[in-house]
């Protein structure tokens, strides 16, 4: 790899632990949550939803046909389950903290290939999902759309979930075609 080429990888990356790409919601104004619409697009606009429901999707991808059905219902619903906690009063300390190192074990988990049982897996996927809907529901204000925003935040968040699970199908393909023409040459 030439020089230029690692210059601009090392540099993207750097970029990413920049304040306002990093930042959960780097453009959130208070005025923002005011219907399905702003629910819909909320998730689109920071990279940590993104990445957080894409490696959900991998993680989901695992499982069989019916069980990856089931558990991105399942997944969904316990976020939604940890965004009602934030109305209910219920206080939940370093709550993002404890998202990102689920996410993290989640991760680590993904990129060494390891198999878990099936309930460790349902341990870390349910606490990324009750987490990840706890700390967004701070971003939901309590108004007459707030049902609307969630429905329309959910929806995008299944999405994105399908999105992760058919990279990993894409991820499959290129892994055995890399094997062919590897081992061709």
């Amino acid at each position: 790899m030439n020089l230029t080429a690692k210059f601009f990888q090392i540099s993207g990356l750097a970029m990413l632990t920049l304040p306002e790409v990093s930042a959960a919601h780097p453009w959130h104004w208070p005025n923002e949550t005011v219907g399905f619409l702003s629910g819909l697009i909320h998730p689109l606009e920071s990279s940590d939803h993104i990445l957080t429901m894409l490696a959900v999707g991998l993680w989901l991808s695992r499982y069989s046909k019916l069980g990856c059905q089931f558990m991105t219902a399942l997944f969904v619903a316990l976020m939604l389950l940890g965004g009602s906690l934030g109305f209910l009063a219920v206080e939940i300390i370093h709550a993002e903290t404890t998202m990102n190192l689920s996410l993290l074990v989640l991760g680590l988990l993904l990129a060494l290939g390891r198999k878990v049982a099936l309930p460790v897996g349902l341990i870390v996927l349910g606490n990324v999902a009750v987490f990840k809907g706890y700390v967004h529901a701070f971003d939901m204000w309590l108004d007459i759309d707030a049902v609307a925003y969630t429905c329309g935040f959910a929806l995008t968040t299944v999405l994105l979930l399908a999105i992760g699970i058919a990279m990993s199908g894409l991820f499959a393909r290129l892994k055995v075609r890399y094997s062919l023409v590897r081992s061709a040459a």
